[in-house]
């Protein structure tokens, strides 16, 4: 029995510090090109749009410091976020369990990154996230909606593909950390009459699986 629920909502500069927990967890050869202050930046760009899933149910825990943050180089970075975790008012704040972000530019919307907690996966947390994704662009008035995915994740290509997106090109040794090719996707117009019943439908069916996730992007 589902007893916990989830929330997806606009991301706070209070959530950064999580945030940034996750990217370094799902991508874990990734984080070092994002550190902390690179969402701080993301949440005061103007073209950035960031959404959150979280959940005041469950305990909050105290983050592991990967391996790599023993390095001089990013040990400091680590233990400053590390250590705000302990006793602190924020050991009371909603848990983020996943997040996905957008840049708008024109009237295009890039989705950025979405990931979800390893260990909250196989909720329908990350479908959440997707369709709140969707209908922010939407409230931003896009048009379409692009992003780029590794070749070799097939599970994010697949919800993707779910959610009306399809495969546009790729971008050759588009990852800086294995140079492994990105497959680029995108929608059609999401401004059509087909794409809102498409889109509604799909709204429906998760809302109807998952009913213990509220989405709130208003």
């Amino acid at each position: 029995m589902q007893d916990t629920t989830y929330t997806v909502r606009l991301m706070k500069e209070g959530d950064v510090r999580q945030v940034t927990e996750i990217d370094r967890e799902v991508f874990p050869t990734e984080w070092m090109f994002r550190l902390s202050s690179s969402y701080q930046k993301e949440f005061k760009n103007p073209l950035a749009h960031y959404l959150v899933a979280f959940t005041c149910s469950d305990i909050f825990p105290e983050p592991k410091p990967p391996i790599v943050t023993q390095l001089p180089l990013f040990r400091n970075s680590f233990n400053s976020t590390h250590q705000a975790t302990r006793g602190g008012k924020e050991a009371q704040s909603p848990y983020i369990v996943g997040f996905a972000g957008l840049w708008m530019m024109a009237h295009n919307a890039h989705i950025m990154s979405l990931a979800v907690r390893d260990r909250y996966r196989g909720k329908g947390i990350g479908e959440a996230l997707q369709i709140s994704i969707i209908e922010l662009a939407s409230k931003l008035a896009a048009n379409i909606i692009t992003l780029e995915v590794r070749t070799s994740n097939d599970i994010a290509q697949a919800l993707y593909k779910k959610h009306g997106f399809r495969v546009a090109g790729s971008r050759s040794r588009y990852y800086s950390d294995n140079g492994e090719d990105a497959v680029i996707m995108n929608t059609d117009s999401i401004t059509s009459d087909s794409f809102h019943s498409f889109f509604r439908s799909l709204k429906e069916e998760h809302s109807q699986r998952y009913t213990y996730i509220a989405l709130k992007i208003s």
